[in-house]
C-alpha cells in the first residue's frame, strides 16, 4: 500500500470533534491542492492516486492534512530552476 492511500485511509477515519473550525473545503483550496500536485516531485502513479481520492477531502481538516503531505513532496525551487525568493535562499543556505 503506497503512503497515499494511507494517507487517504487515515483523512476518511479523521474524527472532526477534534477541530475547532470544520467547514466544507473551498474550490480556491482545491485549487491550490490541484497545483500542488502537478508541481510535486511524486512519480505519475502516486501522483494518480492522490487524484483519484480527492473526491474523499471534502472538510478543511482534511484537506490541511493532504496539503501537509503535498509541501513535503516539492522540489526545491532553487534546485529545480524554478522562481525563488531571497527567503527561499536563506532557508537553503542554512
Amino acid at each position: 500500500m503506497s503512503y497515499s492511500s494511507r494517507l487517504f485511509t487515515e483523512i476518511r477515519e479523521m474524527d472532526a470533534s477534534n477541530y475547532d473550525s470544520i467547514e466544507r473545503v473551498e474550490y480556491s483550496m482545491m485549487d491550490y491542492i490541484n497545483d500542488l500536485i502537478d508541481w510535486s516531485s511524486l512519480d505519475e502513479m502516486e501522483k494518480a492516486n492522490v487524484r483519484l481520492n480527492l473526491p474523499l477531502v471534502e472538510w478543511n481538516y482534511q484537506a490541511y492534512k493532504l496539503i501537509g503531505y503535498l509541501k513535503e513532496h516539492q522540489p526545491n525551487p532553487i534546485l529545480s530552476g524554478r522562481n525563488y525568493s531571497q527567503t527561499d535562499i536563506l532557508n537553503f543556505l542554512k
